[in-house]
């Protein structure tokens, strides 16, 4: 995950889209420190996430679960190889270290 979220950075790429009502209630709130929060605002607001904050987080999901398959596959090899060679006699350099 990018920290873009931490570095204040929009993840919203598309700047032609017109604002939510929550977005506009935020923004109108950020723009002017003396606007009154009203219990109205409070309840109108809602937690949305975006079509493509989705799809980046499913794609970032599936980028590690691939990545974690391969480093398996990875160790599964190594452990495979290092079983072979300790059937043939032959040492590993943890052999050497223990």
């Amino acid at each position: 995950m990018t920290d873009d979220r931490l570095q204040g950075k929009s993840q919203i790429t598309d700047s032609d889209r017109e604002e939510t009502e929550s977005e506009k209630i935020i923004h109108r709130h950020i723009d002017n420190e003396h606007d009154e929060i009203t219990e109205e605002d409070i309840n109108n607001v809602k937690i949305e996430s975006s079509e493509a904050a989705a799809d980046s987080r499913n794609e970032e999901h599936d980028s590690l679960s691939t990545t974690n398959e391969k480093l398996d596959n990875e160790l599964d090899e190594l452990d495979r190889q290092a079983k072979k060679n300790h059937q043939k006699g032959q040492s590993t350099p943890w052999d050497v270290v223990d």
